[in-house]
Parts: C-alpha cells; structure tokens; sequence
C-alpha cells in the first residue's frame, strides 16, 4: 500500500527519470529527459486529469491535486528515493534538490 500523495504521480513514460551520466558513478543529468515535449506531455495528461477530477470529484479530485502541486517532483523523487539505491544515489548527489518543474 502506498499512500495516495505517493500514488498521485504521472505515469512512467511521463516521469522525470535522470540520466546517469557515467554508468557505476553518482553523476546524473535531471534535465536531460525533461524536454519540451516532456514538458508539453505532462501538461496535456494533467489538464485530462483535471477534466476528469472536475466531474467525479472525490478521490479523484485529491489525485489530481496532489499531482498539480508545485512539489509534485521533489515529492516524487524523495518516494522514488526511498525505495531504489540508484535513485537514493541520484538524490544524495543533487544534495536531495532535483530541477523542479514548471508545468504550467
């Protein structure tokens, strides 16, 4: 089980997976992956979201929320982080600070 303001996050095509820069080291590109298109995707599968939390509302609605916060990123990470010892790496080498993203 995991609790929904971890479960609130984009699907995996869309997340904001690093580039490790040198395979065995703790160097990583964050932005490397974050594209324009990246950028533009997130949006568009955001505003679907919202269309669909307008109308259900409920737990949808908190899905959708917590997605659009500002911390959507770092919230993902920090998760991410404690779960996986190459992502753990990633974030300890960021000094636990990953690019935040500006989706609007």
């Amino acid at each position: 089980m995991v609790p929904l303001q971890f479960a609130a996050e984009y699907p995996r095509f869309l997340t904001h997976e690093p580039v490790q820069i040198c395979p065995g080291f703790t160097a990583f590109d964050w932005e490397r992956r974050d594209t324009d298109v990246m950028k533009r995707d997130r949006f568009y599968y955001l505003d679907c979201v919202r269309e669909i939390a307008c109308l259900e509302g409920g737990i949808a609605r908190d899905y959708y929320e917590l997605l659009a916060r500002p911390d959507e990123c770092r919230r993902y990470w920090w998760f991410r982080a404690v779960c996986q010892a190459d992502i753990h790496r990633a974030m300890c080498a960021c000094d636990w600070n990953p690019v935040e993203e500006d989706i609007s």
